[in-house]
């Protein structure tokens, strides 16, 4: 099908997009992926609202189809093991896919160094040994 006008997402005013990409299907889904400085989401046509919105610190990694597959699809891998798939549709899947991964390979570890401030905060309560045992207790009766 034709090009589809590509919806205008707002997340925030702060977060500014860096890439947006149309003819890219989710579930079946006719939509538009939208990349952030912190953030890629994904839009269906004709919408304004974020179907799916992950922030790249949930992300471990991505993985893309071999360029001869009869799909060419990105799937993002998220720290819980999950996955999201996205099915590149429009007239240059490849172009189109590909800049989503060069984005996401220059987004990513942006966002890291906020998860390893994350991290550290949580080591440096840990080093209290009442907040530890309490932690510990309870990790392993199950409640976090």
């Amino acid at each position: 099908h034709g090009s589809s006008p590509v919806p205008c997402v707002v997340m925030s005013e702060a977060e500014e997009t860096i890439l947006v990409v149309g003819n890219v299907r989710h579930k079946k889904q006719d939509g538009s992926l939208v990349l952030t400085r912190s953030r890629i989401a994904w839009s269906p046509e004709g919408s304004s609202e974020l179907e799916t919105n992950t922030l790249y610190t949930q992300l471990k990694s991505h993985r893309l189809s071999k360029e001869s597959s009869s799909k060419i699809q990105l799937q993002l891998v998220l720290q819980d093991g999950g996955t999201i798939n996205f099915h590149f549709t429009g007239s240059n899947p490849i172009v189109d896919r590909k800049s989503v991964s060069e984005s996401l390979q220059r987004s990513m570890p942006k966002a890291l160094p906020q998860l390893s401030e994350e991290i550290e905060a949580k080591r440096s309560l840990l080093q209290n040994e009442d907040f530890y045992h309490l932690y510990k207790d309870m990790v392993v009766s199950g409640i976090i």
